[in-house]
Order: C-alpha cells, then structure tokens, then sequence
C-alpha cells in the first residue's frame, strides 16, 4: 500500500504530471468519440440500404453461344417467368419481384428545370426502374418508401396503387393525355420544383448499344410521364437517383418483352442465419438450368460501400491510437525525470529495508495512477460527449452560428451514435498496458540504483 501512498505523493509535488493526464484524457475520449460516430454512420448507413434493397439480387448475365450458321450470339435469359419459377424451387425463398431498370435522363416538360443553367450530366441522370407494386411488397420497404414522405402535398394518392393519379391533379398543358405515371425520390421532386400532376420526360437508348450492337444499335427511347408524387427510402444516393414506374409501362417505353426483366429481387427466409447459403442454392439452381447470372446478397452487392465506411473507421482509430502512444509516451518522460529527481529518496527508503522490487512498484505505481486518472475519465467523458453529442451540436450551432452537421448531406436527422462498451473496455486496457510498459523502464532502473551512491546524490 505504501507504494501507491509515495507515488500519489510524487505525482502531487510535480504539477507537470497534470499535462500527461490531459494528454491521456483528450486522447481517450477522442477515440471513445469518433469510434462511436462512426459506428453509427455505419449502423444507419446498413440500414437505410438495407432498406432500399432485397435479401437476394440476381441480375441475367450474357452467355455466348454459337448458333447453327456457326457464328457466336449473345444470350441472356431475361424472361421473368423462367428465372422465377427456377428461383422458387429453391428452399427458403419468400418473395420474388421483377425490376426492369434502364440508365436515364430526366427533364421537366414544361423546360423550367431548376438546373436547366448547369451543364454537368449528372444533374439529370437518373435510373428509372419499373416494378410490379404487389410483389415489391413483399421483397422491399416499399410502403414504408410512400409513407416516410413528410409533405402531404408530394405524398401518392392512394397507398394501395401509387401509380393512380386522380385527373383532377393532371397538369392543365397535359389533360387529355394518357402518359403513364412515374414515382420520384423526394430530393429529386424538391430539386426539380415538381407537383404532382407535373410532367416529366425521360429519356434511354436501346440497350442493345451496351451489348455491343454498334453505332447501328443506338436507337433513342422518349416518354413523358405524370408525377404521381414522391418516395423517400431514406437513402440518400437512392432517393437522388431513383424513379419508379410501373413495370408494364417501363417495358412499352423500350418496346421490350412482356416478360423482361434486367433483375429479380428476392426474400428470404431467416436471411442472417440463411442468407448466403440461399444465395449459393440459387445460383446452383440458376446453372443447373443453363442460365447465367450475377447472384449477390444485399450485403455483397453493397460491399464497396460499406467496405470504404468501415475502412474510414478503421483508419481514424488507428490516427487517434497513435495519439493515444504519444500521450502514453509522456508517462515514460514524467517517470523519468521523478526517478531523476527522487534519486535520494530511493537511497533512503533502500536503507529503511525497501527491496528492488519495492522501488520497481513504487515507480510503475506512478504510471498506474496516471492510467487510472486520464483513462478512465477520458472514457467516462467520451461516453458522456458521444451521447449527448446532438444536444452539444444544437448548443454550438445556436451559440456560435456555425453548421456542425448537415442534414442534407448525409441524410441524417441527427448524428448517429452507437457506443461499443467492449470497446471502451479494451481501450482502457490498452492505455493501461502502454503506461505500463513505459513507465516499467525507468522504474527498472531506479530498482537497480546503488544504495551508496543514491544516498551521495546531491
């Protein structure tokens, strides 16, 4: 016990060792703060594409085959009926919607586009992908899509048929039209200054061009649609580039088949426990009856994105853990200059009957207390700054007029937080192994000192 006495002792007599505290305490907390933060973005972020996406994604390949004139043609199995009836027969599966998707242009009608001045493509590029609204339900959030939607004014008319415009709605221009009706993401329909009732143009190209058909298959596809209202998935790259229109109407746009699809949406059951081993029994299914396709779950399909969330975590805490080491490394500093110092007192307690090994702990004792002190307030500051972290934003923004967050960019209502105890935990074991090590060498040190010349220290 007297170890902890004679450090606690030399700690208060240097007012220098108050810095390697606050060193340990920032760092700490710093880490507890921004693991937590990020966390969270990857928490939601898995969430909200989750929520745009089915368990299951299986897209029809082109297979080359040659033909009886012996030359190669490329085929795909795009026929809904055939891949949903292979997929079916596999156990575990739920639900099986098509989606025909097609890379478009979107344009107002009346050509009073808010971004009508900018010349950067992007602005209008869109995916406009149809969907059957009944099977959908049953392998997506659609509804939920319909019901997030905050203004009444944008929201669909009827839930149960969001491709149902009433006419009294029909933009005056287009009364008498018969265009079909298309769905937007809410920051599309902001952006563009849409009603509903508004008429869009959308435009394609044959599709035949993407697989190799030659400047002879570039052929341009044209149609108007009326905006039926708003969707809101709650991801941001989705509600921003995203129209849905009905399957049907997407094929006679094109002038496809009746059957075509470019990619099938699947559920299943148990997806956490079953997931991957449904997505290899379809793909097995798939290869048994001749057809070639992409199979992918949600998670794989989404790998590079949350693949670059996790690896932007990984990095800032592997940043804050050498702050941390610096921090930790001032142990080694104060711990030092205390033996330094305290050369005499250790000649002194030698001859009151001290061992080396009592000196040792008198020392590492030091860099104990300098763990315990920062680190653990460091963690309990941490927790206590990252989840009351919105609270502390709105007092900053209000204070001090600044943005700390905006919502618009990462779609969040507020800053996501997910607080890992066991992380914690372990960061509060590896500052204490750190302040260990690096106070055990001066330490060390001090027990080898020879008694008579510690005594003549002046």
């Amino acid at each position: 016990m007297y170890k902890f006495f004679l450090a606690s002792r030399y700690l208060r007599s240097r007012p220098i060792s108050l810095v390697t505290v606050i060193g340990i305490f920032l760092s700490v907390g710093a880490l507890v703060v921004v693991i937590s933060v990020m966390s969270g973005f990857l928490r939601e972020s898995r969430s909200y594409i989750r929520g745009t996406m089915s368990d299951i994604i299986v897209v029809p390949l082109s297979s080359l085959t040659v033909g009886a004139d012996g030359e190669q043609r490329s085929v795909r199995c795009t026929d809904f009926e055939i891949l949903k009836t292979v997929i079916d027969s596999v156990d575990g599966v739920t639900g099986v919607a098509p989606r025909f998707v097609r890379p478009s242009l979107i344009r107002r009608a009346d050509g009073r586009d808010t971004l009508s001045g900018a010349l950067d493509v992007s602005n209008f590029a869109v995916q406009a992908v149809g969907i059957d609204f009944a099977s959908e339900l049953t392998v997506s959030g659609m509804r939920d899509y319909l019901t997030n939607v905050e203004s009444p004014l944008m929201r669909v008319s009827d839930l149960d048929d969001p491709f149902m415009l009433p006419d009294d709605l029909r933009d005056d221009e287009y009364y008498n039209s018969d265009f079909p009706v298309a769905l937007v993401g809410d920051r599309r329909y902001e952006r563009l200054g849409l009603t509903k009732g508004a008429v869009i143009t959308l435009a394609t190209i044959d599709e035949s061009i993407l697989d190799g058909g030659g400047e002879e298959g570039i052929k341009p596809f044209e149609q108007k649609f009326f905006v039926g209202g708003a969707f809101k998935s709650g991801h941001f790259q989705f509600d921003g580039q995203h129209i849905l229109v009905k399957i049907d109407d997407a094929r006679d746009w094109v002038g496809a088949g009746k059957k075509e699809v470019s990619e099938v949406y699947i559920s299943v059951d148990d997806f956490d426990r079953r997931g991957a081993q449904i997505a290899e029994a379809i793909d097995r299914a798939l290869r048994r009856a001749g057809i070639k396709a992409y199979v992918a779950t949600w998670e794989e399909k989404n790998a590079v994105f949350l693949g670059a969330v996790k690896n932007e975590r990984t990095i800032l805490g592997f940043i804050l853990g050498f702050f941390i080491l610096i921090a930790t490394f001032n142990v080694f500093a104060n711990t030092s200059i205390m033996v330094t110092d305290k050369t005499k007192d250790i000649g002194i307690l030698v001859s009151m009957g001290a061992t080396p090994g009592g000196i040792l702990g008198i020392f590492m004792s030091c860099g104990v207390l300098l763990w315990m002190i920062g680190s653990v307030l460091g963690a309990i500051g941490g927790y206590f700054f990252a989840d009351n972290i919105n609270p502390i934003k709105d007092f900053i923004e209000e204070t001090f007029n600044v943005q700390v967050f905006d919502k618009t960019v990462y779609n969040f209502t507020e800053i996501p937080v997910e607080i890992d105890p066991i992380f914690i935990g372990f960061t509060i074991l590896g500052t204490l192994i750190l302040c260990l090590f690096f106070s055990f060498i001066p330490a060390f040190r001090a027990s080898l000192m020879d008694p008579v010349r510690t005594l003549r220290h002046e």
